[in-house]
């Protein structure tokens, strides 16, 4: 039985308030013209075709901003770009939560005339609306009707405008393409807009050919105007494209040069593509925004999936920043050339008298650029920085920062240029090339200026430049100010960030330089899945499971219920009557899972609920049977007496069952007991159990047998005593009588008779231990005492004479007999003999005349072989350990010491022999006798004082091995004890004494070295790093030069710990095969080195790192 609910629909009959929702259809313009107020959840269809003029405020009553978002209206063409429309119009969305989507505007069509020279406009959003959305909307060539306004303007709040092209808003028709404002009965200079400006796309504008007043108000973007400075308008401008939008087909300047004319406080330009445009992104009113993650490419156009470049000319410009608290970092600029006011950054100075007024209205002047943040930007082939310009006034801009910018300069004038009376507040990382060494200012102190050393962004990646791998940007950045993400987004790590824009060390693309089918509507070349249209109609959830397959106890149990229509998400729950113990139903995904633990028949019904409160309701029944049992285990031979030992398998005539025994009286279980994996050998008296078990069943009976094996073993014959209680010396009383064959006592004869004459033990016990020469697993002892004698004795029986454990024999006999004999179990090479006293009577007296063992031989594991075979060698070696017993156990020291089954490094891998040494091993497995020990002894012919050689792409020095030590200056690298230092204990490192606060300004004859000779093998990276631990004292005593076979140096400083650390230089070097020679410089006295690395990894080492390499 079902029982379904649309509650939805009951709830909005009983409500008094919002009328049902309506669907309108248009398809003419005055059809759209006539359209009434829309509520909540209405829809606006508007079919394909020509329209005329569209003059019309859509009013939405929807009261609050929580229903204007969960329940909008949609006003959309049921054809994405069908409805044309053809001459100019005027649209005004008034309230909350209108989506308007899908209209094409073009030729004919423009701004209805208003009959003043007030701005008028195509779309607005009226002031106090709140949360409308214009989307995949085309603006093309509109410039029929009024020549003065905006084809998009913005009051209210929380506007978003995604999805949109603009295109051909050409002279004479001005004013800002896009305009956001305020309206002054809105709200204060404090509350702020919120709006969004996305993925749309920004085409050609021709600019005026006018000059003065009318050569102005050609901006594609303006958010506020002069009168509204002082508004914290928080309005984002992200990831759009801007090609050409300032433009002038004749070459000339324009006299608009704002592209995004910033004109408030607090908004945010992120992310976004500016392509061969006569302008740039424009800081001109306002306060403390952010300008971050922009690409802007003089002369860049689309060739297919690529952005290339013409040749640019000076109108073409970057980011002017004008007003205080200013962020700009993470921007890419290329291939820009103008100067002044339109070079690829202004910084401008401003007006003493400048204000930001009210809110209401603001001077219109220029506001120094004060406390301006400008920091990790990338500068590549532009012409100039400008610091401090000024048009007009006198003010300088203070409080500036700017750290961590990357300038690849072309070379052609001064890169940087700046009003004299400007000074920056902060300064450091800013890395400037100038091929011509044309750098203009140098005042950017803390950072470095070349003629020489570029900063290779020369790498194409995702239509853009990055630095190379070994760009002298990389981990270089100044910590003062340095940007947590880089240009794509992607975090920088904490420490070692790079200079400029990029961040080599993290990969991944994120944010890049967007391609024309990445922005605009979707019927404009622009993404797809990206019109928006209403949700389907509210329709009632269906559960079609009607029935469920059974379960087993014990079994896990996993099916889940199917839910048709309604609007998900869903939630399940059990409405009446329960699971099965053991189950339960997940109220998410309706899974009913778990492991049924009763049998028995479960009746309940299930319910769901969609996302609007719509149920359904379906009774269902699930059977739970009791599990089979598996099979009793059967033995092959069965349990019974043989002469010889048995094979035995043991098999369940249930499928895939598993099976578990034991052999030492024990039941098994389903997990304990050994796991049966093929034919149990018996080789003595056993009783053998088995058990088996299968998922889902219950396990089996435990199934017994003992199997008799009534042949004796082969007698064990002792080859030594090497240990005893002293003997009777007199005839033949030794241990060896234990063994040598004769039972009778022959008189005083063959036997071991203990300490007899002279008596100097007062009581018992006395010992003997045997030596079998091997391990064995005995299974019969026979002692013969002398005279019938009932001694209490003890055997003991180990595979060393330290460790005895239990005795396998511990009797106290009570009468005498010729001889006794006892069936053990036990595995070892020794047996120990105890005899601590004799029934009826005092003597102290041990006197046996024969011990019979009877055993087989415990196989040994094969003996470990090295390979290669120890010998002298010239280099390290990798020597692999193996042993012919199959699944043996390797153990091994390079101590020295000898390695045990439980002793030693369990053996894994090869073994890196780089010093003289002996390696030792053992081989061990279950149920077998140990291996001897093997040992070899490697000599690494290395170790003198030749050159060090290279092993696998890496050589290890210790500082004082150098090959030669030059003194330079009244100095010399000079032997010292340092604790902590690797190496020797004493004269562990080297400093270069006298320390007398030197500081060489180039190594050479005037400066110490010590040089290290280093065999490159043929075949080896030619590409390493340089990997050096030392200690820098302090400030003054704390960095090297290092060069390799007397080429050019590369200068390293340590950080002044006072301890020994690594450091890695900052620079690769290249050494060829063949014998090569690295040299340390001092350049500050009083610097330690402990020890140098060379190998291809970044990774600097850990503790006092790897051993020193072999030498020739």
């Amino acid at each position: 039985m079902k029982i379904r609910s649309l509650l939805v629909a009951t709830l909005l009959l009983a409500s008094a308030s919002p009328a049902f929702a309506v669907t309108h259809t248009v398809n003419n313009a005055a059809d759209f013209n006539a359209l009434p107020s829309l509520n909540a959840g209405d829809v606006v269809v508007l079919n394909s075709g020509t329209y005329g003029s569209l003059n019309k405020t859509l009013v939405s009553t929807i009261s609050t901003d929580a229903l204007a978002l969960s329940n909008p209206i949609y006003v959309y063409a049921a054809t994405p770009g069908g409805v044309d429309v053809t001459a100019p119009s005027q649209i005004t969305l008034q309230g909350r939560g209108i989506i308007l989507a899908g209209l094409d505007f073009v030729s004919g069509s423009g701004m209805l005339a208003n009959g003043d020279d007030t701005p008028v406009w195509i779309i607005k959003t009226d002031a106090n609306s709140r949360h409308m959305t214009i989307s995949n909307v085309r603006f093309l060539n509109c410039t029929a009707g009024d020549n003065y306004g905006h084809w998009l303007y913005l009051e209210g709040f929380n506007h978003t405008v995604e999805y949109c092209s603009f295109e051909g808003k050409n002279e004479p028709n001005r004013n800002a393409t896009v305009a956001f404002k305020r309206h002054t009965s809105e709200a204060g200079i404090t509350t702020p807009r919120n709006h969004v400006l996305r993925y749309c796309y920004f085409g050609p504008r021709e600019a005026s050919n006018a000059s003065g007043s009318t050569g102005n108000g050609y901006e594609t973007i303006r958010i506020g105007d002069s009168a509204s400075q002082a508004h914290d308008m928080n309005v984002t401008i992200e990831r759009n494209v801007f090609y050409r939008a300032i433009w002038r087909n004749d070459g000339a300047k324009p006299n608009d040069m704002e592209i995004i004319s910033n004109k408030s406080k607090g908004n945010k330009i992120l992310h976004n593509t500016f392509l061969e445009s006569y302008g740039q992104l424009t800081l001109r009113h306002g306060d403390a925004c952010l300008v971050e993650g922009n690409y802007i490419i003089g002369g860049g156009y689309y060739s297919g999936s690529s952005i290339l470049m013409n040749s640019a000319n000076s109108h073409q410009t970057g980011i002017r920043i004008i007003g205080t608290d200013h962020v700009v970092r993470n921007n890419f600029l290329i291939n820009l050339i103008g100067t002044n006011l339109r070079a690829a950054l202004c910084l401008m100075g401003g007006e003493s008298s400048h204000t930001d007024g009210n809110g209401s209205g603001g001077y219109n002047g220029y506001e120094a650029a004060h406390n301006a943040q400008i920091y990790n930007n990338t500068f590549v082939d532009c012409t100039e920085i400008n610091l401090g310009y000024r048009s007009a006034g006198t003010v300088s801009p203070t409080g500036v920062q700017i750290y961590n910018n990357a300038w690849q300069g072309s070379g052609t004038s001064n890169g940087i240029v700046r009003s004299n009376s400007f000074t920056p507040a902060g300064s450091g990382g800013n890395y400037i090339y100038h091929p011509s060494g044309s750098y203009g200012w140098t005042g950017l102190t803390g950072g470095t200026y070349t003629s020489s050393a570029s900063p290779q962004v020369t790498e194409s990646f995702d239509n853009y430049k990055r630095p190379t791998s070994t760009s002298p940007l990389l981990n270089a950045a100044n910590t003062t100010l340095v940007a947590g993400d880089d240009i794509r987004g992607l975090t920088r790590p904490s420490t070692n960030r790079d200079i400029g824009s990029y961040e080599r060390e993290v990969s991944g693309s994120g944010f890049r330089p967007l391609l024309r089918g990445e922005v605009g509507p979707e019927f404009d070349g622009g993404p797809g899945d990206t019109y928006p249209t209403p949700p389907p109609a509210d329709t009632t959830p269906d559960i079609t499971t009607t029935t469920l397959p059974g379960a087993t106890v014990g079994v896990s149990y996993s099916q889940t219920l199917a839910v048709t229509s309604g609007e998900a998400p869903y939630t399940w729950s059990i409405s009446t009557g329960a699971l099965p113990a053991g189950l339960s139903l997940n109220s998410s995904s309706g899974a009913l899972t778990g492991t049924p633990t009763t049998a028995g028949t479960a009746n309940f019904t299930a319910r769901v609920q969609d996302s609007d409160g719509d149920f359904d309701t379906q009774a269902l029944s699930l059977v739970v049977s009791a599990p089979a049992q598996v099979a009793t285990p059967t033995f092959s031979p069965a349990g019974g007496t043989y002469s010889s030992a048995q094979s035995v398998t043991i098999s369940s005539a249930t499928s895939g069952a598993t099976i578990r025994y034991t052999t030492n009286g024990t039941n098994p279980t389903s997990s304990s007991g050994t796991l049966y994996s093929g034919a149990v050998n018996i080789s003595a008296t056993t009783t053998l159990k088995a058990i088996a078990y299968a998922s889902g069943m219950t396990d089996s009976a435990i199934a017994t047998a003992t199997y008799t094996i009534s042949a004796g073993d082969p007698e064990v014959v002792p080859v030594a005593a090497p240990d005893s209680t002293p003997w009777d010396t007199a005839g033949s009383n030794g241990p060896a009588c234990l063994y040598d064959g004769v039972t009778a006592d022959g008189g005083n004869g063959s036997r071991w008779a203990s300490n007899a004459s002279p008596d100097t033990l007062s009581i018992a016990p006395r010992s003997v231990v045997l030596d079998l020469g091997a391990s064995y697993q005995l299974s019969k002892i026979v002692l013969h005492p002398y005279q019938s004698r009932a001694y209490h004795y003890e055997l003991y029986v180990s595979d060393n004479t330290s460790a005895w454990g239990t005795a396998v024999v511990n009797v106290q006999q009570s009468t005498g007999a010729t001889s006794y004999t006892h069936t053990v179990s036990a595995t070892g090479r020794y047996v120990r003999l105890v005899v601590d006293g004799i029934t009826g009577s005092t003597t102290t007296w041990a006197s046996i005349n024969e011990l019979d063992l009877f055993g087989t031989a415990v196989p040994t594991v094969a003996t470990p072989t090295f390979s290669p075979a120890g010998g002298t060698y010239s280099s390290a070696q990798s020597v692999t350990i193996s042993s012919t017993t199959s699944g043996a156990a390797i153990r091994y020291t390079t101590d020295g010491s000898t390695p045990t089954a439980s002793t030693g490094t369990l053996y894994s891998g090869a073994v890196n022999i780089s010093a003289t040494t002996t390696l030792k091993a053992i081989a061990y497995a279950s149920g077998m006798a140990d291996s001897a020990v093997a040992t070899a002894t490697y000599t690494i012919s290395g170790g003198g004082t030749g050159a060090f050689i290279m092993s696998a792409d890496q050589v290890v020095m210790e500082a004082e091995n150098a090959n030669s030590r030059t003194a330079g200056g009244g100095k010399n690298w000079t032997d010292i004890t340092l604790s902590g230092a690797s190496g020797a204990a004493s004269d562990n490192a080297i400093q270069a004494l006298a320390n007398s606060g030197t500081t060489a300004s180039a190594p050479g004859t005037g400066t110490p070295r010590a040089d290290y000779q280093i065999v490159v093998p043929s075949g080896a990276a030619t590409t390493f790093y340089v990997h050096v631990r030392a200690n820098g004292p302090s400030g003054s005593d704390d960095s090297i030069y290092i060069s390799v076979n007397g080429s050019t140096s590369t200068y390293q400083n340590f950080t002044t710990t006072g301890a020994l650390g690594w450091k890695r230089a900052n620079n690769t070097i290249t050494l060829p095969a063949g014998t090569q020679t690295l040299t340390l410089w001092m350049r500050e006295d009083g610097t330690i080195i402990d020890k140098i690395v060379i190998n291809t990894s970044t990774t600097l080492p850990t503790g006092t790192g790897p051993m020193e390499s072999a030498r020739q």
